[in-house]
């Protein structure tokens, strides 16, 4: 979170619109090649010599906070993500060590597993699950990655390869777009959406390749730019790697950065269609932000449709590793609900482009028997963002819902809608966090984490984006403190931040003792 650095280096109009269609930067901090020689000797030592650092490893090595609080770094996050954007508590070192096998079988399109002994990394294709469970996948800027290389990596080494501009595609199969460097400097700090396709490479070398993955959130929409603007007008950056054309999306998302994105009903649906007969994705998200007031009606019938088929339920699938079973969540292209990350509907998303013309004809959903339906609708009006008394009010009634999912969907919503967070609705947090249903307590990631982990923390990023309002101190101060308590060091160590943000005596004491006693 930005604080320290007061002379940043801030995006400009072509860097945010090369971000938007590629869904990835590169760039270099200024930070001494020393510093990044020293970090890599930790990584390298750490790994060979002490426990797996996992979520640890920025305690561990704080050296690395340079490169975070560099004017680059710190720059390029606030210029998307906006000035009070959090360092989520995620945090992960993936190691490649060298494979025996040959190098000819693998190429940049392979979807394949073959990592070295011991390495901490994946060669197959993905977008990142959230963590500890599952979110919904938004198309708005939320949450951004950053992959951190302390040590040059070569071809041979294995570089981090793209799906450019894949972040608002339903399917991660698609093999086109495909970007990998053949050479990454030492220092070098990509960022990339959080739901960008990628994926490691096998490490052909005879040394260890090492990244460092970090996760960015935004703790609050945006009311105008954060970056150096010079021209509002949209304009496709001639820089761009992505060969493909989803024009009216990538407006709606500039416009959105522009904080204008709830007044403004227009964009320009002068597009250059793609004479790819398989381009399925273009056509559905031209489909999606055309944003036709016409079509609101017809939008919420077709999300109707989906009602009625247990979509809030996972698609289970039992494999048996080392005589013990797991289960995890079926790879499909279906909507539903799943612990990695949830792709909402197409009508949903086209809904929410509309902004607050259609907030009318989405709060009945709200009391739909339905609970998917319901997970939609709630995620249309957070993408909205428009705050009003009727629609938290609204939300706020579903935090009683039976349905962990719905809970965790209207937390998330509800962080997005701050300032007008009232007192009512804090009382049914505060009660919401004294619930323990069984089934909220039984893992449901290998991980070990359960669906009332994840109830803790987005009920911890919601208070958290509620201290910058300045509003009702007391009662976000005894529930912060009361997630302090919690299982989960993610929802303490975001509650910790937000008594830091109020600094009243009492919570700074809180979040200082919290803290402390976890020093490393």
């Amino acid at each position: 979170m930005t604080a320290l650095n007061s002379d940043l280096k801030l995006l400009d109009d072509q860097d945010i619109q090369r971000f938007i269609m590629d869904g990835m930067l590169s760039f270099h901090p200024d930070v001494s090649s020393e510093t990044h020689e020293e970090i890599h000797n930790l990584l390298s030592n750490c790994s060979e010599n002490e426990s797996p650092l996992g979520n640890n490893v920025l305690s561990r090595i704080p050296q690395m906070h340079e490169v975070l609080r560099s004017k680059e770094v710190d720059g390029a996050i606030t210029s998307i993500l906006g000035k009070n954007y959090l360092l989520h508590p995620h945090r992960a070192v993936h190691r490649s060590t060298p494979v025996a096998s040959d190098s000819s079988s693998f190429d940049i399109t392979t979807d394949k597993y073959l990592v070295g002994k011991n390495s901490t990394t994946t060669s197959l294709w993905h977008q990142d699950a959230q963590s500890p469970t599952a979110r919904a996948r938004h198309h708005l800027p939320k949450y951004i990655i950053g992959f951190y290389f302390p040590h040059d990596v070569t071809s041979e080494m294995g570089p981090t390869r793209f799906k450019i501009g894949s972040y608002m595609q339903h399917d991660e199969s698609a093999e086109d777009n495909l970007f990998q460097p053949n050479f990454i400097k030492a220092g070098t700090f990509m960022i990339c959406h959080f739901d960008t396709v990628h994926a490691g490479f096998p490490n052909f070398s005879n040394q260890d390749r090492y990244l460092v993955k970090f996760v960015f959130t935004r703790t609050e929409y945006p009311v105008k730019p954060r970056w150096n603007l010079k021209n509002d007008n949209w304009s496709q950056s001639a820089t761009a790697m992505t060969q493909n054309n989803y024009s009216n999306g990538w407006q709606y998302i500039w416009k959105w950065l522009l904080g204008t994105s709830n007044n403004s009903k227009s964009i320009d649906n002068k597009t250059t269609k793609s004479s790819k007969a398989s381009d399925i994705e273009e056509n559905r998200l031209d489909k999606i932000y055309k944003n036709d007031p016409n079509q609101v009606a017809d939008l919420i019938i077709k999300l109707l449709s989906h009602a009625g088929k247990a979509k809030h339920q996972r698609l289970l699938v039992k494999t048996e590793y080392k005589g013990q079973t797991f289960e995890y969540d079926k790879k499909t292209t279906e909507r539903r609900w799943n612990e990695m990350a949830v792709v909402m509907e197409d009508e949903a998303y086209a809904l929410a482009a509309m902004g607050k013309q259609a907030i009318t004809n989405v709060l009945p959903l709200l009391k739909y028997e339905d609970p998917w339906i319901q997970i939609n609708a709630i995620f249309i009006l957070g993408e909205i963002g428009y705050e009003s008394e009727e629609v938290v009010e609204a939300i706020s009634k579903l935090l009683d819902s039976p349905h962990q999912q719905v809970v965790r969907q209207a937390l998330d919503t509800l962080s997005c809608m701050p300032n007008q967070i009232n007192e009512n609705c804090l009382s049914f947090i505060s009660n919401l966090l004294e619930k323990r249903p069984n089934d909220w307590l039984k893992v449901i990631v290998n991980r070990g984490w359960t669906a009332l982990d994840q109830i803790n923390f987005n009920a911890s990023m919601l208070l958290l984006n509620c201290t910058f309002s300045g509003k009702h101190k007391k009662e976000l101060e005894e529930i912060l403190t009361k997630l302090l308590n919690f299982s989960t060091g993610y929802s303490a160590k975001v509650a910790s931040q937000g008594l830091i943000n109020l600094k009243t005596p009492t919570a700074l004491n809180s979040a200082i003792t919290y803290l402390s006693d976890r020093a490393w």
